[in-house]
């Protein structure tokens, strides 16, 4: 049964945004103090953390991976799976389906279980060939006289979803879809026997209200790991239900952290109710019923912690942003300016630190900002910029007054120079792979 495939595909691009790993992290700052410096310091301190972020992404480090993948992907694209579908498709479809008879309906249940898809695959001349077998699901590509051998790796558990139901009135039938959510899905993939590609998801769906489906009242966990050769990239503490999503993530190159955010957002969930829907399908009358039945309606406060370069900089901050959105920018007068900043700085918060240290050494502030062009016709009218407070007593900066003193004193020419290069590899490593608009 060909539609299967389809299901398992589904769960797995679903399954593969999760994972489980210890938390490496620490967004708090710890008890040492350090000067409040000055906006010229800021600058070169900021410069010092963007100069040893691309020095860890530098692409001389993925240059071969990085290619290999691209064309590897796009020899893919010429390979025919059709054969190999059906053929794994009737296999496993005397494992998972299950037909019965009940008040005259005849209901057929698919039970997906990803640790039941076995078997060898092959690719030879741009065709893929199946094998029944035993062994966990593999598929084995010899291109570019290189070996690339990918296993499936999953473990089962007592956690039973459904994900579609469907009622085909005319006919008397229903169909129900389930699927097993794996204590731990995975993908390894390795080049001539060494890691090239290795993905770990660890999923759990909480059913809160036991009705078999992932709904309102539920709560979908987990955590996922993506590595490739000298970088690892962690999605960890994964939680989300009606009016929550918390997640840590990160990028690491050898053990340091490029980059880290641990952020959390309260939302609502809209219950959509949805109701039945007829279609014409030849002569059948199909009803069909949704498993998942809410939408993200409201977005509230969101708190974030973001940690670049191993801990040279850290901005820890939270935005009111149901509040953000009834704001303007704009005022008629000064006055209404001030009163419309106090609001604004009310519902934006974020402070940045510096190496660890717990003082902080600026605040996004919002500030009031007069007219830049006026007559007697057209007053103009305020803005109401984000900008940058420091403390040792330096005048509060717009984040464009910020910019052109920076531009004046050339503090971040490092790091523009380093990203010019960063972005001139790219264009050169790449040039015949990447779609035009990334060149």
């Amino acid at each position: 049964m060909k539609k299967i495939l389809t299901y398992i595909c589904a769960g797995a691009l679903v399954l593969s945004t999760f994972s489980c790993a210890k938390d490496p992290w620490n967004f708090t700052p710890d008890n040492k103090k350090a000067a409040p410096l000055s906006p010229s310091q800021v600058a070169q301190k900021l410069n010092d953390t963007g100069v040893a972020v691309l020095e860890e992404a530098d692409p001389d480090n993925w240059k071969e991976w990085g290619q290999s993948a691209l064309k590897l992907y796009s020899a893919l694209q010429n390979v025919s799976f059709n054969k190999a579908e059906n053929g794994l498709a009737d296999d496993l479809e005397d494992l998972m389906v299950a037909i019965e008879k009940k008040d005259a309906w005849t209901i057929t249940t698919i039970t997906i279980k990803l640790s039941l898809v076995k078997g060898d695959l092959k690719i030879v001349n741009d065709e893929c060939v199946y094998t029944k077998s035993d062994n966990p699901l593999n598929l084995t590509y010899v291109y570019g006289g290189k070996t690339y051998v990918a296993k499936f790796e999953a473990k089962d558990s007592n956690n039973n979803i459904i994900v579609s139901e469907h009622e085909y009135l005319s006919e008397d039938k229903k169909e129900i879809t389930i699927l097993n959510v794996p204590t731990k899905a995975a993908i390894h993939v390795t080049e001539n026997g060494k890691l090239f590609l290795d993905v770990n998801v660890y999923p759990q769906v909480i059913d809160q209200d036991k009705d078999g489906k992932f709904g309102q009242n539920d709560v979908l966990k987990g955590s996922a790991t993506v590595e490739i050769p000298d970088y690892y990239l962690e999605l960890n503490s994964l939680t989300m239900t009606a009016d929550e999503a918390k997640a840590r993530v990160a990028l690491s190159h050898k053990g340091k952290r490029i980059f880290a955010l641990d952020g959390g957002v309260e939302m609502e969930l809209q219950n959509l109710n949805t109701k039945s829907v007829n279609e014409l399908r030849g002569i059948n009358i199909v009803r069909k019923k949704s498993a998942i039945s809410s939408l993200i309606n409201v977005i509230d406060d969101t708190e974030f912690n973001v940690l670049a370069a191993d801990g040279k900089a850290v901005v820890k901050g939270k935005f009111d942003v149901e509040d953000l959105k009834k704001l303007s920018s704009e005022a008629d007068t000064e006055a209404a300016a001030q009163i419309l900043a106090v609001a604004w700085n009310k519902a934006a918060k974020a402070d940045l630190f510096f190496d660890g240290n717990a003082t902080v050494q600026a605040s996004l502030v919002y500030l009031p900002v007069a007219p830049t062009f006026k007559d007697d016709a057209d007053p103009g009218y305020w803005e109401v910029q984000p900008g940058i407070h420091f403390y040792d007593g330096s005048k509060d900066m717009t984040f464009e007054e910020f910019y052109m003193t920076c531009m004046e004193e050339e503090a971040f020419e490092e790091v523009i120079e380093d990203a010019k290069v960063f972005v001139a590899k790219l264009k050169f490593y790449y040039e015949n792979l990447l779609p035009k608009k990334l060149n």
